[in-house]
């Protein structure tokens, strides 16, 4: 009785076979599907737990059932994952040839700028002592104008008083030499003959009259720039040289002008 009880082993595969069959057909014709052909998602969470022990342990056909529909839905999802990956993939790889095609002229850049550098670095070598030896030029040129400068005020000064100094002396002459002791006259002329000028000739006073036009000239053209400039120093320094050159009345015209000048501007700027 207990020998017949047992279940007969072609039996049992008998039943295995069927109940594979079952699964096939349930997997393959009684699956929920899409338009697209992939499984349609419950929208209430399986009753069976997701670890393969609860699978295996399972033995109600309807949770067999919703277990294999669970299980091709998300094999599904993992498809659609794994074909989004694999498209990223050749976007990469595709921008990996492309970079890697890039790397020769990427190269090619780079000794290039290297050697844009060192002719940077070469030319900056040699310009620099350069750039010392202009800026060494222009404080010399600097000072050498200063120098000039004052070189021409000192002289023009110098030459202003000189000739002051000579036309009264001419005056004195013109004025007394009659009256002039034979002595004084004789020392008079030796000291003209040395400069190549005669008490009895015109050429000395002609001499001086030119270099006092020329001097009036330059000390006008000296006060006209600095009028410009508006260098009341020098201004003043010209101003004060005109008088010495017999040129009072100039003096005095071109600084009244200058000083109306000045008023105007001033007026204007006011209104």
């Amino acid at each position: 009785m207990i020998k017949s009880a047992q279940p007969d082993s072609n039996s049992i595969r008998s039943k295995n076979v069927v109940s594979s069959n079952q699964t096939s057909t349930i997997n393959s014709s009684h699956t929920p599907q899409c338009k697209n052909g992939s499984p349609i998602s419950f929208q209430n969470p399986p009753t069976f737990g997701k670890d393969l022990d609860s699978f295996v342990n399972l033995t109600d056909i309807s949770q067999i059932e919703e277990a294999i529909v669970w299980l091709s839905n998300e094999e599904a999802k993992l498809d659609n994952h794994l074909d989004k990956i694999l498209g990223t993939k050749k976007t990469l790889d595709a921008e990996f040839l492309n970079f890697l095609s890039t790397l020769p002229i990427i190269e090619d850049t780079q000794s290039n700028l290297i050697t844009i550098r060192n002719s940077i670095g070469n030319v900056y070598s040699a310009v620099e002592p350069l750039h010392n030896n202009i800026n060494l030029l222009n404080d010399n040129k600097e000072n050498i104008s200063k120098v000039e400068s004052s070189i021409n005020s000192g002289e023009i000064e110098v030459g202003c008083q000189t000739l002051s100094e000579c036309i009264q002396i001419l005056d004195f002459l013109d004025s007394s030499k009659n009256a002039l002791p034979q002595e004084t006259k004789d020392i008079i002329d030796l000291i003209l003959q040395q400069i190549s000028f005669s008490l009895n000739s015109t050429s000395a006073a002609i001499t001086l009259e030119k270099n006092r036009n020329e001097l009036t000239r330059l000390v006008t053209l000296k006060f006209d720039k600095s009028s410009s400039n508006n260098d009341n120093k020098a201004i003043i320094e010209c101003f004060k040289l005109f008088p010495l050159l017999n040129e009072k009345g100039l003096g005095l015209e071109k600084y009244s002008k200058l000083l109306c000048q000045k008023l105007s501007d001033n007026y204007k700027l006011l209104k």
